[in-house]
Order: structure tokens, then C-alpha cells, then sequence
């Protein structure tokens, strides 16, 4: 039987701050899979001809956590489009969300 928020919460509340972010970042990992899962229509990705990513990132900071390069540990997904423009690779950043290139 799955437990409800109102037992969650304070069960929670009572975890130390490393386990909670811990928490926080699983929980992220969860829904990113389930975004990741949402179908981009054949219609968005064909109106500009680009190769669409979801990527994780390091923000480039020395003390965070990110620059170890685990996936666990980095920003993100976040989406970003790749075009050939003028024989050159060019990346765009689109968002944590999916939105077609104009």
C-alpha cells in the first residue's frame, strides 16, 4: 500500500540535511526520467532541421559538486539543439523543458 504525503512529511522533516538533499536530488532524477520519457512530435523536431538533446552540465563552479562529473551530481537535463550553420556545429540551449526552434 503506498504511503500518502501526510506520512511522508514528517518522516521527512526529521531526515539530516545530507539525506534530504539526497532525497532532493533522486526525487529530480525521477521526474527528469518521466520528462524524458514525454514524446517530442515528429511535426516539432522537422519545422527547424536540428538534433535535439537532453543534457546534463557542469556550471563550472570549483566547490560544486557538479565538477566531479558524475551524473548524479550535474545540472540538469536540460535541452539543447544542435544545427549545421555555415559548415559549423552550433549548439543552442533551449530549457529544462522542450520547445521547438524557430
Amino acid at each position: 500500500m503506498p504511503i500518502g504525503l501526510t506520512q511522508l512529511k514528517p518522516a521527512i522533516a526529521k531526515l539530516s540535511p545530507n539525506k534530504k538533499q539526497r532525497l532532493l536530488k533522486w526525487l529530480q532524477s525521477e521526474i527528469e526520467k518521466d520528462d524524458l520519457n514525454t514524446e517530442v512530435s515528429p511535426k516539432a523536431a522537422r519545422k527547424v532541421k536540428a538534433t535535439y538533446r537532453h543534457e546534463y552540465v557542469r556550471c563550472g563552479k570549483d566547490t560544486c559538486d557538479c565538477m566531479s562529473g558524475n551524473v548524479e551530481d550535474m545540472h540538469g537535463p536540460y535541452w539543447y539543439a544542435y544545427q549545421l550553420i555555415d559548415g559549423r556545429l552550433v549548439s543552442k540551449y533551449i530549457g529544462k523543458k522542450f520547445k521547438e526552434l524557430d
